[in-house]
């Protein structure tokens, strides 16, 4: 019979493959935002990923990241080179990831919020914006990291001319906030006078009728459910 020795088996080395271009959302380049890291031990692979290697960009600039200084910063964190490889490209090209917020997505956004602050059917309330966007609206990040906070400036209730200001967020960071000017109308079946009636006059069937219109103030007209027939006019009409 033979007898075999098993040796310890050593584990494949991490491969780190290095694109030539990168694009990063964050305050700081990690090895994971320059390159593809495969094979050996998951550990290894996840504690080479989060190793930081320079500040981010700002807007418009392009960042230079060698091989050599992903090699060097692997072992200033004290991990032996030969458990790893750097392979692909001499550097990378890092710029600051940046993402175009859509008019629509805004404008969206706060008429939603308008919709479940207002007490009327959605059916009955018409949102317009009245002027557009000063734009674009450039953020850091990515379009999956951003979600939308949205404010009324006004304590009334919102009908006509509304200033929204809608904040674009990402990871609870603040990225911008933009204002957003919208004219908001309710249709309401209301009283209609078909012609000129007298101050003290009696209000009939054939003076006052009722139409479906577009009211800015319910306080300055009758709806359908307030018949007006059998009152007398307080003014001119």
């Amino acid at each position: 019979s033979q007898k075999f020795a098993a040796g310890k088996q050593t584990a494949p080395p991490v491969t780190l493959s290095v694109r030539a271009v990168a694009g990063v959302a964050d305050r700081e380049v990690t090895v994971a935002d320059v390159a593809t890291i495969e094979g050996g031990d998951a550990n290894l692979r996840d504690r080479i990923a989060k190793l930081d290697v320079a500040d981010a960009p700002r807007f418009g600039q392009v960042l230079r990241v060698s091989q050599e200084l992903i090699a060097y910063r692997i072992q200033v964190a004290g991990i032996d080179m030969r458990r790893c490889r750097v392979l692909g490209a001499r550097s990378t090209s890092v710029t600051l990831q940046t993402y175009e917020v859509p008019e629509q997505e805004i404008v969206a956004a706060a008429r939603q919020h308008l919709l479940a602050r207002l007490p009327w059917d959605p059916e009955d309330i018409l949102i317009q914006l009245s002027q557009p966007i000063r734009g674009p609206v450039l953020v850091q990040g990515s379009s999956e990291a951003t979600r939308f906070e949205v404010i009324v400036r006004s304590s009334r209730t919102p009908l006509g001319k509304v200033r929204v200001d809608v904040t674009v967020l990402s990871k609870e960071k603040k990225l911008a906030e933009v204002p957003v000017f919208l004219d908001v109308h309710l249709y309401q079946r209301i009283a209609v006078s078909s012609r000129r009636i007298e101050r003290g006059q009696p209000l009939t069937d054939d003076s006052v009728y009722f139409e479906r219109r577009a009211v800015d103030a319910l306080t300055n007209c009758l709806a359908s459910s307030e018949s007006p027939v059998g009152q007398r006019a307080k003014r001119l009409i």
